[in-house]
C-alpha cells in the first residue's frame, strides 16, 4: 500500500538557507575594517619599533668601528681628511670619517678601489654614488634614493664633476665641537680659524677637519663626550662621500661632521624637523620624538627633542672641562 506523500505547510518545498544576505556581509565587512584599523597602527608600531631598533644597532657598529680603527692609528678618524685646494695637484681630497671606516664595516672591496692620491668627490663618483647600507637609517624614506645635487650640472675648474648627480645617502654625522659655518675660501683655512678665541670651539669636538684625536684627548670622559648622532636626510647635504659646505668651517660640514650646537644663542643639537632647509642644521630622525647619539665610549642612546640644550652644548666637547648632570 502507498504512503501518502507529505506535505510542507504551504504546500511547496522548503529549502535550507545557506548564502549571506547583503545585510549580513555588509556587517561582516564592517567589522573587518574596524579590525584592521584596530591593528594597523599597533603592526605599524612594531615595524617602527624594529626600524629604531636596527638603526642604532647600525650607530653601534659604526661607533665600534671608530674603536677598531683607533686601536689600529692610535687615534679616531679625521672627520674629513682635506688639503689645501689653491695648491697642487688642485683639489682637496676631502676622504670622511666614513670612507676610513669602510674596512671596519664589511667594506672593505669597496676601500680597497679608493685612489686617496685624488680627490674623494671629483675623481671617484663612481664609488661615492654607491649606497652603503651602514650609513642609512632604515626608518628614512630619503635614504633608499641617491641624493641628487640641486645645483647646475658641470664641470668646475677645481671640483670637476662635483655636481653630478647620483650620491651615496648619510644618515649619521661625526660630531666636530661647537659653532661652525664660519665662511673661508680654503678648506685649510679652518685649522687657522680654529686657533682664534672667538671660533676654537669649532674643533672641540673629535671629528673635524684634519682631526687626530685619540681617547686621551678626551679629557672630559668618553662616555661624557659625543663622536656621533643621527640627523635625517634633507635637501642635498647627506651624501657619506661628500664633502659637505666646501665655503664653511668645519672642514666636511653638513655632509659628514656637525657641531652638537651651533651655540646657545644661534640653536642647533636636536629638535623636530620642520620640513625646511634649516633642518639641515639640526640633529634630528624619522624616530618619534627624538634621534640617536653614540659618545665616545661606543654607547648608544636614543635623546629626547626635550634634551637640555645646555647639555648638548657640554657634551659636544671633549675637553672643556664641564661636569654634565646625569644624562
Amino acid at each position: 500500500m502507498a504512503m501518502p506523500e507529505k506535505s510542507s505547510r504551504s504546500g511547496l518545498d522548503v529549502r535550507k538557507r545557506t548564502g549571506f544576505t547583503i545585510v549580513e556581509l555588509l556587517v561582516s565587512i564592517g567589522i573587518m575594517a574596524i579590525l584592521i584599523g584596530l591593528l594597523l597602527p599597533a603592526v605599524q608600531s612594531a615595524r617602527e619599533s624594529a626600524r629604531r631598533v636596527a638603526c642604532s644597532s647600525k650607530l653601534r657598529q659604526i661607533s665600534l668601528a671608530a674603536h677598531n680603527y683607533c686601536g689600529t692609528f692610535g687615534v679616531f678618524p679625521p672627520g674629513s681628511q682635506v688639503i689645501n685646494p689653491t695648491e697642487p695637484p688642485g683639489y682637496s681630497k676631502s676622504f670622511g670619517w666614513t670612507v676610513a671606516l669602510l674596512p671596519y664595516l664589511d667594506q672593505k672591496p669597496l676601500y680597497d678601489r679608493f685612489d686617496f692620491n685624488l680627490d674623494c668627490q671629483i675623481h671617484q663618483r663612481d664609488l661615492t654614488r654607491r649606497q652603503v647600507d651602514a650609513f642609512v637609517c632604515p626608518s628614512d624614506p630619503l635614504a633608499a634614493n641617491p641624493l641628487e645635487w640641486k645645483e647646475p650640472v658641470g664641470p668646475d675648474s677645481i671640483w670637476g664633476d662635483y655636481y653630478r648627480g647620483g650620491w651615496g645617502t648619510n644618515n649619521y654625522l661625526g660630531i666636530s665641537g661647537i659653532g661652525g659655518m664660519l665662511s673661508t675660501h680654503n678648506l685649510v683655512d679652518c685649522e687657522q680659524r680654529s686657533s682664534l678665541p672667538n671660533s676654537a670651539l669649532i674643533h672641540a669636538g673629535i671629528l673635524f677637519g684634519n682631526s687626530r684625536i685619540g681617547p686621551r684627548d678626551i679629557t672630559d670622559g668618553t662616555s661624557n663626550t659625543l663622536m656621533f648622532a643621527e640627523r635625517g636626510i634633507v635637501g642635498d647635504v647627506a651624501k657619506w662621500g661628500g664633502a659637505g659646505d666646501i665655503s664653511k668651517c668645519p672642514a666636511g660640514i653638513l655632509d659628514v661632521t656637525l657641531p652638537g650646537v651651533f651655540g646657545i644663542e644661534f640653536g642647533g643639537g636636536l629638535r623636530a624637523p620642520k620640513n625646511g632647509v634649516s633642518d639641515r642644521l639640526f640633529l634630528w630622525s624619522w624616530h618619534t620624538q627624538g634621534t640617536h647619539f653614540a659618545t665616545a665610549d661606543g654607547s648608544v642612546r636614543f635623546v629626547s627633542y626635550s634634551f637640555d640644550h645646555v647639555i648638548q652644548a657640554a657634551i659636544s666637547t671633549r675637553s672643556s672641562g664641564e661636569l654634565p648632570p646625569e644624562w
